[in-house]
């Protein structure tokens, strides 16, 4: 009996190694602004000046832009799932103190803000 539950724990490692990963884009790489909400665009504009790897956190993001300070938060997350910003663990100010957390730009945040802006 355990030769076969042996068998048959080796054949189900193979058959989860036999499947291959499928890349999946979190937006489509020609239009990155198409798949926000106009709340995620509209908390993208806070990283506008920023570039990519810098950042800062919720309450600089809120007084940045015009989105409700009790949806920043859901906003920022979301931008975050959809590739758009990074969640860093410590950043630091330009004099290297440390600044606590906060949500960096990432290179398909600063081309949606491109986007964005040529797009007036």
């Amino acid at each position: 009996m355990s030769e076969d539950r042996g068998a048959s724990l080796r054949d189900r490692a193979v058959a989860a190694d036999a499947v291959e990963p499928v890349p999946v884009s979190p937006v489509p790489a020609s239009i990155p602004s198409a798949a926000l909400t106009a709340m995620e665009r509209e908390t993208l504009k806070a990283w506008r000046e920023c570039s990519v790897g810098y950042g800062f956190g919720f309450s600089t993001a809120a007084n940045l832009c015009a989105t409700p300070r009790d949806n920043i938060r859901r906003a920022v997350r979301s931008l975050a799932r959809k590739g758009m910003l990074e969640y860093s663990r410590t950043l630091f100010w330009e004099d290297e103190a440390k600044m606590g957390s906060g949500y960096t730009l990432t290179d398909l945040g600063a081309e949606a803000i491109r986007v964005m802006e040529g797009a007036r």
